[in-house]
């Protein structure tokens, strides 16, 4: 998927990454915002985490609170 981001020539994303409960073993899909961010380094980096945006709603999480941390990544210029 990050490789076709990067061949369709995506400078930028913002994602929404469910980071509630990583630690639980039954999550074996949910992962730390650093594991992600070690996963794509090649290709994209991390530049800012926002808890909230005005014009997006609120998003659900596993523990029945609200996640409000909303990633934003920039392509790797090589």
């Amino acid at each position: 998927m990050v490789e076709q981001w990067f061949m369709m020539g995506i400078q930028k994303l913002v994602l929404l990454i469910n980071l509630n409960q990583f630690w639980w073993l039954g999550h074996i899909t949910l992962r730390p915002l650093s594991w992600w961010a070690q996963q794509w380094r090649s290709r994209f980096r991390l530049s800012q985490t926002v808890r909230r945006v005005e014009h997006l709603p609120l998003v659900y999480s596993n523990s029945g609170l609200y996640n409000q941390q909303w990633t934003l990544w920039e392509q790797v210029l090589l």
